[in-house]
């Protein structure tokens, strides 16, 4: 999202991603953000095709069996499904460090022994 809509925190993300980092997410960040925008009123201000430029420089890993099994299996009760499904993909690509700005989602995956980072929003777990 913070790709799409300038927040706060979109400078300090883009420039935490290095030149040629591989860039994964779950493959519901394609619809999560376009809901998203459409919830905020903000999708007709931002073009489909901006939308499709951020996303096709990020891998979409697919929900299968396994992701879901795991997804459903994390004992953080506080996580929302999309977000153990987030989780459960960070886990099975085993990432150097998940960049994440939702605080449930970052003690979740400090708990589960991923490094986590939001990179302009100060401290997170």
């Amino acid at each position: 999202m913070k790709l799409v809509v300038h927040e706060p925190q979109s400078r300090a993300l883009v420039t935490a991603i290095p030149e040629g980092a591989d860039v994964v997410s779950s493959v519901v960040s394609a619809a999560e953000v376009a809901r998203v925008l459409r919830v905020a009123g903000l999708q007709k201000d931002i073009e489909a095709d901006e939308i499709a430029d951020v996303l096709e420089g990020v891998a979409l890993v697919s929900v299968d069996r396994a992701i879901a099994r795991a997804a459903a299996a994390i004992v953080a009760d506080s996580l929302r499904p999309l977000d153990a499904i987030h989780l459960a993909t960070a886990l099975a690509v085993a990432p150097d460090v998940m960049l994440v700005y939702d605080t449930r989602l970052a003690i979740a995956a400090v708990a589960s022994g991923i490094r986590v980072e939001a990179p302009g929003a100060g401290t997170i777990p």
